[in-house]
């Protein structure tokens, strides 16, 4: 950034506006408005790097490609409205299932405020409450266990949509995935390690319920380029929350496998 440096270009400046005050004028000020600009994208780039490895590359092309997904992606304030769309549609384009709730009890209402996210379209990530290395360690292993008690149909692998991150819950990639996980390559969930968040792929009906009652929002790319249930899920703060994140999860896992094999619960084996 040194050669940007405002004190070196202050004397040429001065020498413009007293020889030429309007053409200088414009010129200081454009000048004025390009520095400001160029920090600011400087320190957004460095924000966003910050994040560690994720979906896109932590590296300025990835920077760019995110910057271009804003064109494409919906205000953050619309991920959390519960359901922007029709169940007719829903059930039109994702089939009868999408009406249907694949949890196995009612969700409680998630205590406090929602966490704030980072404000890029990808990484979503969630920037406080985040859950402490114990509680992600038992995240990871109860994914593990869930795709053990149901071999035929799920498995746990690197992720298809984050990179480098392991662990995440899939469709067992010899059987047939449904057409709404095709995007998605048969992944039904992610852990986000720096934070414990959770993305899933919900039916939309679980999605709006996840959503209402505090528990999580929409990708900012839900919609036209990825499946409306595909959902943040927060991280767990305490054991109680760890159940309800448990009992979405396998919601998730029942809703991707439905037509290809009932998937049990760990706990009712």
């Amino acid at each position: 950034m040194a050669s940007l440096n405002a004190d070196a270009m202050l004397p040429r400046a001065e020498h413009l506006v007293r020889s030429q005050p309007l053409r200088g004028a414009l010129a200081v000020a454009g000048g004025t408005a390009l520095l400001a600009f160029l920090n600011f994208a400087y320190q957004d780039y460095r924000a966003y790097v910050a994040l560690g490895p994720h979906g896109l590359p932590d590296t300025f092309r990835g920077w760019c490609t995110q910057l271009q997904m804003v064109l494409i992606s919906r205000p953050e304030k619309e991920t959390t409205v519960p359901a922007p769309w029709s169940m007719a549609d829903m059930v039109r384009a994702y089939g009868t299932n999408a009406a249907r709730s694949f949890l196995t009890r009612p969700l409680s209402p998630r205590s406090g405020s929602r966490p704030q996210l980072c404000k890029y379209v990808a990484p979503q990530r969630q920037m406080n409450d985040r859950a402490s290395q114990t509680m992600k360690e038992d995240m990871f292993a109860y994914l593990r266990t869930l795709a053990e008690v149901n071999p035929a149909v799920l498995q746990v692998g690197n992720s298809f949509l984050e990179g480098p991150v392991p662990g995440a819950l899939q469709l067992r990639q010899d059987v047939d995935i449904p057409d709404f996980l095709t995007k998605t390559k048969g992944e039904i969930a992610h852990i986000h390690p720096p934070d414990g968040s959770t993305h899933l792929e919900l039916s939309p009906a679980d999605s709006k319920t996840v959503i209402e009652l505090g528990w999580g929002q929409r990708h900012r790319l839900s919609g036209p380029y990825i499946p409306w249930g595909y959902t943040l899920v927060y991280a767990p703060k305490d054991r109680r929350e760890m159940e309800e994140w448990k009992n979405v999860v396998g919601a998730a896992a029942r809703y991707c496998a439905a037509e290809l094999e009932a998937v049990q619960d760990p706990k009712e084996t």
